[in-house]
C-alpha cells in the first residue's frame, strides 16, 4: 500500500510510548490518537510543583 502523503510527527515533551493504536498504513481521522504515552514521569512532577 503506497501512502498518498508522509506526514511527520514531533512531540514537546520525551516520555516513554507505551502503545501504538494504529497499524502503519491504516487511514485516520484527523482527531486519532496515534501514540500512548508512559504518563507516571509527567504526573509525579505535577504532583511536586
Amino acid at each position: 500500500m503506497q501512502s498518498p502523503c508522509r506526514v511527520d510527527i514531533a512531540a514537546q515533551i520525551v516520555e516513554k510510548v507505551t502503545d501504538v493504536p494504529v497499524a502503519e498504513g491504516v487511514r485516520v481521522r484527523a482527531s486519532a490518537i496515534l501514540a500512548l504515552l508512559d504518563a507516571r514521569e509527567f504526573d509525579a512532577a505535577i504532583e511536586q510543583a
